[in-house]
């Protein structure tokens, strides 16, 4: 994870599945670096509140956040609400995530996502 920060300098971490939930637990080493993180708890309290993930699925849509960094394993944003076992990210958002975004290196326990700008870079 650490050469992956240095390398990317600013990253979100994301996550996968149920099953692949543990390892985000390292988010507090990317904020310690300087990049805010999203805590998938309390975005799990919001969820289950009835607010929207419409402002995560803009800021992948302008690119705001550059870089994610999600397990290797699992389905991108398949993470269900624990509270409801429903899912806790929209159809647009994991469909967002998959048009804006390309793996740009893989790690053994973390995989990298570059944001596709308008030009497709």
């Amino acid at each position: 994870m650490s050469a992956f920060a240095r390398e990317f300098g600013t990253l979100q971490m994301g996550v996968t599945d149920r099953s692949n939930y543990d390892p985000t637990s390292l988010r507090p080493m990317l904020a310690q670096l300087g990049t805010r993180q999203i805590e998938f708890a309390a975005f799990m309290d919001t969820h289950y509140s009835g607010l929207s993930d419409a402002p995560l699925v803009e800021k992948m849509r302008n690119c705001s956040i550059p870089h994610w960094v999600l397990p290797a394993k699992g389905e991108p944003f398949t993470l269900p609400n624990f509270y409801t076992r429903k899912a806790l990210f929209s159809t647009e958002l994991r469909s967002t995530f998959l048009d804006k975004y390309s793996k740009t290196r893989e790690g053994k326990f973390f995989h990298v996502y570059k944001c596709r700008t308008n030009n497709g870079l």
